[in-house]
């Protein structure tokens, strides 16, 4: 089963994430090149079922990330990524029952 992260294992919550990026570089036009690079490695992953990383985030406007720009960017994200309380009993729920097979 494959489930959508916001609303199903996370609650919902409306974000503008040029805020993250604001926070991890403290630069508003270099921000929104960051975005705009976020959006485009979204794209591809829709688009062409590649995947990216943050690393590859940074590394399209030609930064190295540093260790307090990752924490900036964690830090932001963190009040809208945690799970959803019921959502342990939901994948308990769905887990298969196992079944024993009594030997003939």
């Amino acid at each position: 089963m494959i489930f959508d992260w916001g609303g199903t294992l996370t609650p919902w919550h409306t974000v503008e994430p040029i805020g993250a990026w604001i926070d991890a570089v403290g630069d508003v036009e270099l921000a929104k090149r960051l975005l705009a690079a976020e959006e485009e490695l979204w794209a591809r992953s829709r688009d062409h079922h590649q995947s990216a990383s943050l690393d590859d985030v940074f590394a399209a406007c030609g930064l190295a990330p540093t260790d307090p720009m990752r924490r900036a960017i964690h830090e932001w994200w963190e009040p809208h990524t945690y799970l959803d309380p019921d959502a342990p009993a939901l994948f308990e729920a769905l887990h298969p029952v196992q079944h024993t097979v009594a030997a003939l």
